[in-house]
């Protein structure tokens, strides 16, 4: 983490000086996670959403069965299929 700070006036080893410490070490890996997020937004041209869960995504409620024909599911769970129009040629 740049510009991180010696922590003065702290005798080493007292209890202090342990917690200061790992109070240190969880700022440059939250420092160092954000500038990683920050390297996938840009590459994604956006927010990337790297750590979203797979509760923050919906689960696929449409899919293609054949050209034309889709099974799509509502969310209280019914299935529906949907087949093109015939037309008499």
């Amino acid at each position: 983490m740049p510009g991180r700070a010696p922590l003065a006036g702290l005798t080493a080893g007292s209890p202090l000086a342990v917690i200061a410490g790992r109070a240190v070490a969880a700022a440059g890996r939250a420092w160092a996670a954000a500038a990683e997020r920050r390297r996938h937004d840009a590459a994604a041209g956006g927010c990337a959403h790297g750590l979203a869960s797979a509760a923050y995504r919906p689960p696929p409620r449409v899919a293609a069965l054949h050209p034309g024909t889709f099974r799509w599911t509502t969310p209280a769970g019914r299935t529906y299929t949907t087949r093109p129009d015939p037309y008499i040629t």
